[in-house]
């Protein structure tokens, strides 16, 4: 829950005279526009008084340095009177702190016992981390059974990717027994749920042939239902069956569309491809688009593939296009730097 919904929470339910209520009411609104001057004040109050919500809104802003100097340790100090209260939002933030944060000394037992209350209660991110640190075994004793049942009950609050990890797990048998019968299983109930990641996994396995008999029109079905879904990696894959005539019909606008929507999305490959249908358009976008894709992926021969075509452009170019690419990518390099900062 977030300062702002927690401040309405309180002012709906906590506090009981109006002026009180208008009081919260505006501290939102300061909030809302990042004016905490009058919201720290409230919270400080609050929690002085005792107030779960007040002790948990104060620790997150703690934590993260809204409207305060940031202070891991009050922070802590604060979710912790919060959760010893019962509130499960403290215990499910200071239950992944304790377990998982580098930066707070380590109780496992307790982080876990926080995390459990919380996904027992109905946080779908607690019991995703629980499933994750039960097949993990670094932060609890490894147990598939346990992992199993908290990332099925993830997936029944709302996480469908709770699913994907158990799912890849069984895929590759890392920290179980492989088993690609149950892994495809999983993927299947996640597709079902809504998970564009096991769309995509069930279309990969179908491309390659991989514990399923190969057939491309059920791979390009299930990377379609994905880019539907607006997954870049779904409408990259979905472009690339349409432009190299894997499927049956061939339709190059709506390859076109797929590989513009992943490239939108930052798709590297899908920045590549996108740029390679706008060569003969504008080739200043193109360029930009297949430097920063060669720049950014993962892949050594698609990143061979982006030099070999922006060697062959780069002689056809003039001198505006060249500057119009260096422009592009100047933004995008602000961009990444700004993304960086805020992370």
């Amino acid at each position: 829950m977030g300062l702002v919904s927690g401040f309405r929470r309180m002012a709906s339910g906590l506090l009981g005279h109006d002026d009180d209520i208008r009081s919260a009411e505006d501290a939102a609104a300061a909030l809302d526009r990042g004016d905490y001057s009058k919201a720290i004040p409230f919270l400080e109050q609050l929690a002085a008084a005792g107030s779960t919500t007040g002790l948990n809104l104060l620790g997150l802003a703690c934590l993260e340095g809204n409207g305060v100097p940031k202070d891991e340790a009050r922070g802590v100090e604060l979710l912790r009177a919060a959760a010893e209260a019962g509130d499960i939002d403290s215990k499910k933030v200071l239950g992944a702190k304790l377990l998982f944060d580098p930066n707070v000394p380590a109780d496992l037992e307790a982080g876990m016992a926080m995390l459990t209350e919380a996904a027992e209660a109905g946080d779908a991110g607690s019991a995703c981390a629980i499933g994750r640190a039960c097949l993990d075994g670094r932060y609890c004793e490894r147990d598939a059974e346990k992992a199993v049942r908290f990332l099925r009950l993830a997936a029944e609050n709302g996480d469908n990717d709770g699913l994907v990890v158990l799912a890849r797990a069984y895929e590759t048998g890392e920290h179980v027994e492989q088993e690609p019968a149950r892994a495809l299983q999983y993927y299947r109930e996640a597709a079902a749920a809504g998970s564009t990641h096991a769309m995509c996994a069930l279309g990969d396995h179908h491309l390659r042939g991989e514990h399923v008999p190969h057939d491309a029109a059920e791979a390009f079905r299930w990377y379609e239902m994905a880019a539907e879904a607006g997954d870049p990696d779904g409408c990259y894959n979905a472009g690339l069956l349409l432009a190299t005539d894997v499927c049956v019909v061939k339709v190059d606008e709506r390859a076109i569309g797929y590989f513009q929507t992943s490239a939108e999305c930052g798709h590297p490959e899908g920045m590549g491809s996108f740029g390679m249908v706008l060569e003969g358009h504008d080739r200043g976008v193109a360029h930009a688009m297949m430097s920063r894709a060669r720049d950014r992926t993962a892949d050594p021969d698609f990143a061979a593939l982006m030099t070999e075509r922006l060697e062959a452009l780069e002689p056809q170019m003039t001198a505006d296009e060249l500057s119009l690419s260096e422009q592009n990518r100047a933004s995008w390099a602000e961009l990444d730097a700004e993304d960086e900062t805020t992370a």
